[in-house]
């Protein structure tokens, strides 16, 4: 396998880029991957936690995600297989390599690992939203076709090539997921990262509300479009007949309760507007 890029932007990540650097300093990663840190932002001690890694170029960007993205890029330059991950993912050394292996090929191939919400001492709710994600048929389709929510997605060379930068929107992963068709896509099931869920419902509705502006961004965007395959329609009668029925409509609540406070925050700024 040629020499491969890891980019990690960092935003205010002290508590958890330590153990993620670490994980990533084993002697087989770091004899087949160059791992940039690019602190965006930060006013916190990221930055001199992932410089002391000896095997890690650590940099700072303006503020932004995508603009850390595309300084990661522009540092890694033609290192491929790439993977970009988020700074509070827990991943192994071995799911990593994995995700990198599965990219090495000629053809166009974008990747992602499986996931696993960490779900220990949270509230009710909150484990109910995320156990729907895990257990309801058509949120396990719509997870089965997209690279989006997982903290990490990984792509080689062939098919880095099909957009220029990340634009500056929030919804990095689902730009991304969206330039390309399911047969380009493909879920590691040996690679597995951890994803750390809100440890409060508010927490929840925040994060939700900036996901929900972040595919508005998107749908705004209009990216340039690739030939999609065609999915199949959700099941959502089969959903509403699924025993844990309770976790979709802890989901539904809390989404409509996002739309609604989403609402409310533009009639608020629109009255302000007229002042």
């Amino acid at each position: 396998m040629t020499k491969s890029s890891i980019i990690i932007p960092a935003f205010n990540e002290e508590a958890s880029i330590g153990a993620l650097l670490t994980v990533l300093s084993t002697p087989e990663i770091d004899s087949v991957c160059e791992i940039f840190v690019i602190c965006n932002g930060c006013s916190d001690t990221t930055f001199a936690i992932a410089s002391s890694f000896e095997n890690v170029s650590t940099s700072e960007s303006l503020p932004g995600k995508s603009r850390a993205l595309n300084q990661g890029d522009r540092l890694a330059n033609d290192l491929f297989p790439r993977l970009y991950l988020d700074a509070d993912v827990r991943i192994s050394s071995d799911s990593v390599l994995s995700l990198l292996q599965s990219l090495d090929t000629s053809k166009a191939r974008v990747a992602g690992p499986r996931v696993e919400y960490d779900l220990d001492h949270r509230p009710f709710v909150v484990q109910r939203f995320y156990r729907a994600q895990e257990t309801v048929p058509c949120f396990r389709q719509w997870r089965s076709e997209h690279l989006e929510g997982r903290g990490v997605y990984g792509t080689n060379h062939a098919a880095r090539r099909r957009f220029g930068e990340f634009p500056e929107i929030r919804a990095d992963d689902a730009f991304f997921d969206r330039q390309y068709v399911s047969a380009e896509k493909i879920t590691v099931d040996s690679s597995l990262a951890k994803i750390s869920t809100p440890t409060s419902v508010g927490q929840l509705i925040r994060n939700e509300m900036r996901a929900a502006v972040g595919n508005r961004e998107l749908a705004l965007l209009s990216p340039e479009s690739v030939p999609k395959s065609v999915s199949t329609k959700p099941k959502w009668i089969s959903s509403w007949r699924h025993p844990q029925i309770s976790n979709l409509v802890v989901w539904l609540l809390v989404e409509v309760w996002v739309r609604i406070r989403i609402i409310l925050r533009l009639g608020s700024k629109r009255r302000e507007s007229w002042r």
